[in-house]
């Protein structure tokens, strides 16, 4: 029956997708090899159609949201679950392609799945290749990926075939003929000397049932009289420890540091680390406290959010690590970390950064202090030529972007940086290297920096070619981060509950906030001096105690009086806008 063989294809696909994918992840653990479930998520993003990847994007982040979920925590994570729930599932589908196809065209399943292996795997080395996913010689990553895509075709053959022709449980299986019969011969089964219920011995038949129809290679498959329900679990009981055993040594393998993390050489640390972490902050003194479940003011390096294009974050070696900057230069220059941290004075900026994909009150916003060098005073070295009028950038995750030279020349504050929180910048975040525009979206701003050039001509960057806005200027926003009920205090006799929360402009600044409760006026809140002019306000306003059901919205003015947008859009292209909201039931507590 059609959906039987779709089934048994189904359950061979995932039986033997599943140890797949964790030798796989062992010897991307071990020996740095590619991880073909994540190389092909991230080839698929980056091939498709920019507006099916923001698509796919927004409703990504959507369902996180409704689903009750802090997207800066969960979302790499949840991501990574795609990848291979996707891998794993494209290994089931070719089950049932297999099983559909050797039923019908009475094809060997252990050939035929062999064949298939040796196409998928080098179908996925090129991906993995194109991907950038692998660090090791080409020759090496074919080998691999190709010899163990051979392997698991061979055994999704040899699973299809049990699957096929083995009887459910309770029901045994009249035996084939050894060979099919010449017309008016009698068949071996109605031979009277050979009982029809007699098993009969694989070896003896398997010379003559190689290239059988399935039908008629059923008896060779009843290896010690087992049933279809023991055949599966036996396979899925040996598929289930592979799976578990080489992910659970991989995970150990992790956790000393190896495969997919890297260690700052010796004395890389001292030539990067500025200090133990940022310990004062320029506003300590200031006399407005932040209402009580207000986020942290400063957020550590360990809780910024983090977005990139694929679904690991780039390595880069640091000690091999070189920055050219040539294309039309008088002096085309290549830098070390120590040459752009020793030559250049250091810059440091508390900085606020945002993903333009957030959604108006959404995580994927933090504030650091950045330390790097003025990309102007690099620029000076280098010598752009009169006609250069673009810097290129170039990321080793394949993700890049144009710079207008007028604008690096405008903003002094423009930097490369090599330090957050006066540490390294970590692996995750870009290390060893990435940019800081003032204004600017994260998605104009790349990491791991591996190039850059002095172009003449335009070329839109990443996120651009995908329908994102081409300045990716930072809207306004305010947020209500909290309605301390739990908190409330008695001044001048009358009791009130601390609302707290952010606004941000980019580096525009914030002149005021206001607050507007049930519908009512807007009334002002008071404003905390912020770290710097590039980063968020934290506002307060402590609002008269009335118990019941209560609706807080919050809005805020740039610096030069500029209000925030209130119509509320969607975050594509230009990022969102909109009044926050928050409703809660407000009770006296003791």
């Amino acid at each position: 029956m059609p959906w039987f063989k779709i089934l048994a294809g189904a359950t061979a696909g995932a039986i033997v997708t599943a140890p797949l994918m964790a030798v796989f992840y062992l010897a991307h653990r071990l020996f740095e090899l590619p991880f073909p479930p994540y190389d092909l998520f991230d080839w698929i993003t980056r091939v498709l159609p920019g507006p099916v990847v923001t698509f796919g994007l927004d409703l990504f982040i959507n369902v996180l949201t409704l689903a009750g979920f802090n997207v800066a925590d969960t979302a790499k994570t949840a991501e990574l679950g795609i990848a291979l729930l996707q891998f794993f599932g494209i290994g089931a589908a070719a089950g049932i392609v297999l099983s559909v196809a050797v039923s019908a065209g009475g094809w060997n399943p252990r050939r035929a799945g062999g064949i298939t292996g040796i196409i998928s795997g080098l179908a996925m080395a090129s991906v993995s290749l194109a991907i950038g996913g692998a660090s090791l010689p080409a020759v090496i990553t074919i080998t691999w990926i190709v010899a163990a895509f051979w392997v698991w075709g061979l055994a999704l053959g040899a699973v299809s075939e049990g699957l096929l022709t083995r009887p459910a449980a309770g029901r045994s299986a009249a035996p084939a003929p050894p060979h099919a019969a010449d017309p008016g011969e009698t068949s071996a089964a109605a031979e009277p000397d050979v009982p029809a219920a007699e098993p009969v011995a694989a070896e003896s038949l398997a010379p003559h049932t190689a290239n059988a129809p399935l039908p008629a290679r059923a008896a060779a498959l009843e290896i010690g009289g087992m049933n279809r329900r023991e055949f599966i679990v036996r396979v899925g009981g040996a598929a289930a420890v592979i799976t578990i055993a080489g992910t659970a040594v991989g995970n150990y393998i992790g956790t000393l540091g190896r495969g997919g993390t890297i260690t700052i050489p010796e004395g890389m640390d001292e030539q990067l680390a500025l200090g133990g972490g940022v310990t004062s902050f320029p506003n300590d003194a200031d006399a407005v406290t932040p209402a009580p479940g207000t986020r942290s003011e400063y957020t550590q390096v360990e809780d910024h959010y983090r977005i990139f294009i694929r679904t690991q974050p780039t390595v880069l070696e640091a000690e091999r690590w070189v920055l050219p900057i040539r294309g039309l230069a008088a002096n085309p220059a290549s830098l070390t970390i120590a040459d752009i941290r020793n030559n250049y004075e250091p810059r440091s900026q508390f900085i606020t950064l945002s993903c333009i994909s957030n959604h108006v009150g959404g995580p994927l916003i933090s504030t650091t202090q950045w330390t790097g060098a003025s990309l102007q005073e690099i620029l000076a070295d280098v010598q752009p030529l009169p006609e250069a009028r673009y810097l290129r950038i170039h990321s080793g995750d394949g993700f890049y972007e144009t710079v207008d030279l007028d604008l690096i020349r405008s903003d002094e504050r423009i930097m490369l940086a090599y330090a957050w929180d006066e540490r390294p910048i970590p692996i995750e975040h870009g290390f060893p290297l990435r940019i800081w525009l003032p204004d600017r979206y994260g998605m104009k701003q790349p990491k791991w920096i591996i190039d850059m050039s002095l172009e003449a001509d335009y070329v839109q960057g990443y996120w651009v070619e995908r329908g994102w806005d081409e300045v990716a200027r930072v809207r306004a926003t305010s947020v209500v981060d909290t309605v301390a009920d739990d908190a409330v205090f008695e001044r001048d006799g009358q009791t009130l509950v601390p609302v707290g929360g952010i606004a941000y402009a980019g580096a525009r600044g914030i002149s005021r906030v206001e607050v507007r409760v049930d519908g009512g006026a807007w009334e002002p809140a008071q404003l905390r001096e912020p770290l710097s002019d590039t980063t968020w306000v934290l506002w307060r306003f402590d609002w008269p105690f009335a118990e019941g059901n209560h609706r807080m919205e919050v809005r805020c003015f740039e610096a030069d009086g500029t209000p925030q947008i209130e119509a509320q859009t969607g975050n594509r292209p230009s990022g969102a806008t909109g009044i926050h909201r928050r409703a809660q039931f407000i009770r006296q507590r003791a």
